[in-house]
């Protein structure tokens, strides 16, 4: 006896099977499309090799004048994931033609979107595992195609500017979902650090760039990292500074270990609460909304502003020094910890505008992360000893309350040994800043 293959339930099938609760589950027999079978079931191959190695092969043969690279979904962009691909021709048609074909999957659905030169528009529902277009869309392009293969092509721009800004984006959401199950589970506090140099990033060469992209494409980009960095920031703070108090703890006297550990355990507390908060915020779907426009194409600015990555990576070092020379001598914590901010800015914008190989580029990274770090555990120092104080005056216990008064002043004397070195560093920025005329 030979099986039907038509009567096999699909891996894809078994997916989009209604969840038990909502609607009485059912099992439903599809048929595919004569020429796109899609998967062969596991049950097929073991009843019937050789039938599955015929519907197979003609599988492919029907195919494979339109769906190159169909085995390699992630094949764009070196391996990236296929939220949203270009297809065309290996010898790019549809892009000498003014035409663009894009396939982009959302919550286990695909889409076509087929743009014509005139801006016709035609938007087609697809199959999420078949990387062949719909057949009117096939239609539609068969002259302009001439019937050569299509397959997943790389986004080109006519603007090298706007080549390396998109390198740049997908570079920064790649760390972004490297490091996201880890900053889930909130073990390692690396994983949220990434997390956050990726979304600062990520914001820098949006702002940086402004000119050059689309202010619709880039504005709810900037204000979903926004949030993002709120919701991580607070937690990234916690992690710094139970990290630094558990290293207290071995220079402290027998008598103080108990009131220590009670302030280390409160603060473990409200970590937890916030790294809650934190993974709701990364459950969101204007997060997941955000990740699907970070891993589709830049929009490019009508009218794109005509200075270069490199020109607008000095303008931000310029900026820096005009700022620092107004802060004075003497700067409160507050304008301490905006002048960090500015530094960061600055120094990612040179990552992405300078030139790595040049000396001068890599002088003005390494000095402008030397003061980024000086500024940075001073913010932390400030952060702990706020922390520490509202222990002093809130916790009813005196022995805690002491104890959180001697590490508080811990903290601020290492903010003192900060500021001292702080003077040298900034020197060594400036001149980096009169090297680059």
């Amino acid at each position: 006896m030979v099986a039907d293959p038509t009567r096999s339930l699909s891996p894809a099938d078994e997916k989009t099977r209604a969840p038990v609760g909502r609607v009485r589950p059912h099992l439903r027999l599809v048929e595919p499309p004569r020429a796109d079978p899609g998967p062969i079931s596991p049950e097929l191959v073991l009843v019937c090799p050789e039938l599955a190695r015929l519907i197979r092969e003609g599988s492919e043969h029907d195919s494979s004048a339109s769906s190159r690279g169909g085995s390699e979904p992630g094949r764009a962009w070196g391996g990236r994931g296929p939220e949203s691909l270009r297809f065309d021709t290996d010898d790019l048609r549809l892009e000498r033609q003014g035409i663009s074909l894009e396939r982009r999957t959302r919550d286990g659905a695909a889409r076509w979107i087929l743009q014509l030169p005139r801006g016709e528009v035609v938007h087609m529902p697809g199959d999420v595992v078949s990387m062949r277009p719909p057949e009117r869309i096939r239609e539609l392009i068969r002259t302009a195609t001439d019937d050569a293969p299509l397959g997943p092509a790389e986004w080109k721009f006519d603007d090298a500017r706007a080549t390396r800004l998109q390198a740049y984006v997908l570079e920064q959401r790649d760390a972004l979902l490297r490091h996201d199950p880890g900053a889930r589970l909130g073990t390692d506090p690396e994983n949220l650090h990434q997390v956050r140099v990726a979304a600062r990033r990520l914001r820098t060469s949006l702002r940086m760039a402004h000119s050059l992209v689309d202010d619709e494409w880039a504005d709810p980009v900037r204000a979903e990292l926004g949030e993002l960095g709120r919701a991580a920031g607070p937690v990234r703070d916690l992690d710094v500074l139970l990290e630094r108090l558990n290293g207290e703890l071995a220079s402290l006297d027998a008598s103080e270990l108990d009131s220590a550990e009670a302030i280390l355990s409160s603060l473990e507390a409200d970590r937890r609460r916030l790294h809650e908060q934190l993974v709701q915020a990364l459950d969101d779907p204007a997060y997941r909304e955000l990740l699907e426009r970070l891993g589709a194409p830049i929009r490019i600015a009508a009218s794109p502003g005509r200075r270069t990555l490199r020109k607008l990576a000095e303008r931000e070092l310029d900026r820096v020094v005009k700022d620092v020379e107004r802060i004075g001598a003497d700067p409160s914590p507050e304008a301490m910890h905006a002048m960090r901010i500015k530094v960061k800015r600055m120094r990612y914008a040179f990552e992405l505008g300078g030139e790595p190989s040049k000396h001068r580029t890599v002088r003005v990274v390494d000095a402008a992360k030397a003061l980024q770090d000086l500024l940075g555990d001073h913010h932390d120092t400030v952060v702990g000893e706020q922390r520490l104080k509202a222990f002093v005056v809130g916790d009813p216990d005196r022995s805690v309350a002491f104890v959180a008064g001697r590490l508080a002043e811990r903290e601020r004397f290492r903010r003192e040994q900060v500021e001292r070195h702080l003077p040298a560093a900034w020197r060594q920025l400036r001149r980096t800043s009169g090297n680059l005329r």
